[in-house]
């Protein structure tokens, strides 16, 4: 899996997300250009199809007059458990406090196009999320609104719907399903400087119930590998970046580390 693709979960998720509503998966996957393999592949699915996959879930959306938070809907999909080693963690995890940290640390593995942050602000608990360049503004929003709700979804999962109560921000105009993102995620608030979700940080020493040292152990461990194969893959990918560089330097046809 190279550093711009998804993995598979989330391509997946998006279908069943469609099939739940109603709508026709066959003629979301032909608007997006896709086939039922493309989705289903593990070697996950590349940030251009991915991307003709959202706006084509989100115009079956629009078609149907629903109002559904496309973006959101398809984020609560996403407890810990979709997430492999990364949601055994988070569900062996001794305190709702130690989750968060595993989640920023390994959110390489899954947050591919997003930054994660967790940072104290007073007695505030503040999960700040950014989209890097290159992630296409089309979709942008609907990336935001996943991964908040799958955020969200995972820590009433890990703690119970009471333990961090606060207000969710959006970095952008309020959209028309604003009632169903409200529905899911309470007190939601559009037009802030930044993507964060801010919560008492007095519920972070909460115990969670299925804490367990010794699966901890080893779900951190499969973590650490998945996370060291992807730092190679990076390395390896600056290392090729250098050398056509190099050998370009001088050569003809070749401008800017693009061949003409």
């Amino acid at each position: 899996m190279d550093l711009h693709t998804l993995p598979c979960v989330f391509a997946q998720t998006y279908l069943e997300l469609v099939s739940e509503l109603g709508w026709s998966r066959r003629d979301v996957l032909r608007q997006a250009g896709l086939t039922a393999r493309q989705v289903n592949a593990a070697s996950g699915m590349g940030l251009e199809a991915y991307r003709r996959l959202l706006l084509a879930v989100r115009d079956a959306a629009l078609r149907a007059g629903s109002g559904t938070a496309v973006g959101i809907e398809m984020g609560w999909r996403l407890p810990p458990t979709a997430f492999g080693p990364l949601g055994m963690a988070l569900l062996s995890s001794a305190t709702l406090g130690d989750a968060l940290a595993l989640t920023e640390k390994y959110w390489p593995l899954y947050g591919m196009g997003l930054t994660f942050l967790v940072r104290q602000e007073r007695d505030l608990c503040v999960l700040e999320f950014a989209a890097l360049p290159f992630v296409p503004p089309d979709v942008r929003d609907i990336v935001l609104e996943s991964v908040m709700a799958s955020i969200y979804r995972s820590t009433v999962a890990l703690a119970g719907v009471n333990a961090l109560r606060g207000q969710v921000w959006f970095d952008f105009p309020e959209p028309p399903h604003a009632a169903g993102a409200r529905r899911r995620l309470g007190d939601v608030r559009y037009g802030m400087p930044a993507t964060q979700w801010r919560v008492s940080s007095a519920g972070l020493d909460q115990p969670l119930p299925m804490a367990n040292a010794v699966s901890l152990r080893q779900a951190i461990a499969q973590c650490e590998l998945e996370l060291t194969q992807r730092l190679h893959t990076r390395a390896g990918l600056v290392s090729e970046v250098s050398r056509l560089l190099a050998l370009g330097v001088n050569r003809p046809g070749f401008c800017g580390g693009q061949l003409l």
